[in-house]
Order: C-alpha cells, then structure tokens, then sequence
C-alpha cells in the first residue's frame, strides 16, 4: 500500500478503514499496532501466514492490527 500513511496511539480497524475510504482509496492496511497505510493496490511481497498479522490494535485489544512488517489488509468498498 503506497498512498496515505497515518500513525495514531489508540489505532482501531475501524478507524483506519474509515480513514482511507475519507481519502478515496481502495484498501486499508493496519501494521505494527498503531499504523495505518491507504492504497489502490497491494500484493508487491505475496501473502504472509495468517499467524504473522495478530498483533492487537492499541485502540481495541480484540481487533488485530497486523504485524511487524505486515499490513493486514481490508477493503474500503470503493
């Protein structure tokens, strides 16, 4: 994901999401606890295992927001 990239302390799926679909793009990545990247594609590095992305968000212990070094990936809807 190579848009928009925003950092917050109490960072939420739903926050994230929410913020990219603000900025017209197409997928929400959540990444190490409390970033959030915005793009229209992704996909440069493959697909990681499921096990690699269950870092709790800051903002929602029981939401995951990825891992070190991978995005967890949502669409917008757009």
């Amino acid at each position: 994901l190579n848009g928009y990239e925003w950092k917050q302390q109490y960072m939420k799926t739903a926050n994230c999401v929410y913020l990219c679909t603000t900025y017209k793009y197409r997928f929400a990545g959540l990444q190490a606890i409390d970033c959030c990247h915005c793009g229209n594609s992704y996909g440069r590095y493959g697909r990681a295992a499921d096990s690699e992305c269950s870092l709790s968000c800051d903002g929602d212990h029981s939401d995951t927001c990825g891992g070190h070094w991978r995005n967890e990936v949502y669409s917008t809807g757009l």
